[in-house]
């Protein structure tokens, strides 16, 4: 199994495909690089498509807890070596949309372009800012996870569809499960980070991919970081949940071809 050492010691699991310009795909909060990989069969074609497991997530292991954003980013920069990359394209879905935000604020040398799907730069809905999650929500999750895991973890995945995807038959079944150290940890995380601030700081050519049906961001972030990354475009995909990567894999596949090459 292909595994490679990053910053801690940590042992980060990867799976890659193809040749050619390096596009790195980062999983959201509780599942791993499974999702990624009708992208990366498609896209595998003319680019070299690498998916990793978060630290605690899928395959990768976990030694202790990350302390914030700029921290994690510095733990995805670690692997760029062992993985021969320089300067990927970064696709980073959900909560990864945080830890791609940070990279490319902080290192715009380290990445090409971006696409965030159902990304934000902040999760908790407060005045001013109409998210869907509340920090209410935010941590009746973290007690679920403290005190009924590993059960909540596919309750929470299943969340993730709307309920016609449901009754359409998606869903996303994995392996391996999260560590629950590091479910914690990446909640704790979510609950006062607010990017926004730094959204002009990033150069990078965007690609903005949000749901309207998103039952964890809504399109309301998505438009947010479309208005203050200046090189940014906007899809919103309508009647979709937070995995437009299975529920509308092919046009979802296609608007990342088009959009990288």
């Amino acid at each position: 199994m292909p595994y490679i050492k990053a910053r801690k010691g940590i042992n980060i699991f990867y799976r890659c495909a193809g040749e050619g310009e390096a596009v790195l795909f980062l999983h959201g909060f509780a599942l791993d690089s499974s999702l990624w990989q009708p992208q990366l069969d498609a896209l595998s074609k003319g680019l070299r498509t690498i998916a990793i497991d978060l630290p605690g997530h899928g395959r990768s292991g976990w030694k202790s807890n990350f302390t914030d954003l700029a921290d994690l980013a510095k733990q995805l920069l670690s692997l760029y070596a062992a993985l021969n990359i320089s300067r990927p394209h970064i696709v980073a879905h959900s909560f990864s949309g945080l830890i791609a935000l940070k990279l490319a604020a902080t290192y715009p040398q380290a990445l090409n372009k971006l696409v965030l799907v159902c990304a934000a730069p902040k999760f908790i809905k407060n005045k001013g800012f109409p998210a869907k999650l509340t920090m209410r929500e935010l941590e009746k999750l973290e007690g679920l996870v403290k005190n009924h895991y590993p059960g909540i973890v596919p309750v929470f995945i299943r969340s993730l569809f709307t309920q016609k995807e449901k009754l359409d038959g998606f869903k996303l079944k994995q392996r391996y499960l999260p560590r629950k150290a590091a479910l914690i940890n990446f909640l704790g995380l979510i609950r006062n980070q607010d990017l926004r601030a730094q959204l002009h700081k990033i150069r990078a050519q965007t690609m903005i991919i949000g749901a309207d049906s998103d039952s964890i961001a809504g399109d309301y972030p998505a438009k947010i970081l479309h208005k203050g990354i200046s090189n940014s475009r906007l899809k919103i995909f309508c009647a979709c949940g937070h995995l437009p990567s299975l529920a509308r894999e092919k046009e979802f596949s296609s608007t990342l071809k088009a959009f990288l090459r």
